[in-house]
């Protein structure tokens, strides 16, 4: 592995790690307690970055495809995501999006097809009756025929398992 350390401040740090075909692997940023690293794939398309602040992931998070398209982009709080999120398929069209609270899937969460039009919604709360000391979590979905956009079924999980 290659190091190329391009700049070096007090308050400010690039450091960057070399592919053997000579393609940039890793940059690092530094800037006070904050961290930008940057993951690139062997074919030096950008493949992940991440912030990191004090040691922890705290910041924007994002995963791209093989082909530079996005994958995955949030937030992280606490090494967990945190707040709004959205995955791509690897073609670019958005596949899910919805929002995460302290590391679980929390509200409205939509899931749409290769074509881009909405399969299902997800409705996911937590709260309620306590099991094993943990609350329960209660997800409602609502599934689409996405070629008429009818409602084809309503259905409701407790802790992930299907309630008739």
């Amino acid at each position: 592995m290659n190091t190329l350390n391009i700049d070096k401040m007090t308050d400010r740090e690039l450091i960057i790690t070399m592919h053997n075909n000579g393609k940039k692997k890793k940059t690092y940023t530094h800037r006070q307690n904050i961290t930008i690293i940057k993951m690139y794939l062997e074919n030096g398309m950008l493949g992940q970055e991440i912030t990191i602040e004090s040691d922890i992931l705290n910041g924007p998070y994002k995963i791209f495809h093989k082909n530079g398209n996005k994958k995955w982009i949030g937030t992280m709080k606490n090494n967990k995501p945190h707040g709004d999120y959205k995955i791509y398929y690897q073609s670019g069209i958005l596949k899910e999006e919805g929002c995460y609270d302290n590391g679980k899937k929390h509200g409205m969460i939509t899931t749409y097809n290769e074509a881009g039009k909405c399969k299902f919604v997800d409705f996911h709360c937590w709260g309620g009756r306590k099991i094993n000391g943990n609350y329960e979590k209660i997800t409602y979905r609502t599934e689409f025929d996405t070629t008429n956009n009818n409602l084809l079924s309503m259905t409701r999980y407790e802790n992930d398992n299907m309630d008739t």
